[in-house]
């Protein structure tokens, strides 16, 4: 089995002639979005490059991919969330005015 790292991936898109903003574009997203699926989690930008490539985005980031036990299909609906700092914040209610 092939192991894609981002190098591989781009290698892949380039020798198809296809730019990482070109492709954002084609699929409507942001500029940047296939450039951060490379980095980190985007999933849009991670489907993107994979059906460009030809291969399911679990098995280009199988790290970012969990198998359903009951389906067993891939999702990245099963990994943690990171939350946010201010999420359990206590309100500042300071005395400036």
């Amino acid at each position: 089995m092939r192991r894609w790292d981002r190098y591989a991936i781009r290698a892949e898109l380039n020798r198809r002639g296809v730019t990482l903003t070109a492709l954002a574009l084609r699929y409507g997203l942001e500029p940047s979005a296939c450039r951060t699926a490379l980095l980190r989690p985007n999933a849009r930008g991670e489907a993107a490059i994979a059906k460009t490539i030809g291969v399911p985005a679990a098995t280009l980031w199988p790290d970012r991919y969990r198998q359903n036990p009951s389906t067993g299909t891939f999702s990245n609906a099963y990994l943690r969330r990171r939350a946010s700092q201010k999420l359990h914040a206590a309100p500042d209610h300071g005395a400036a005015r």
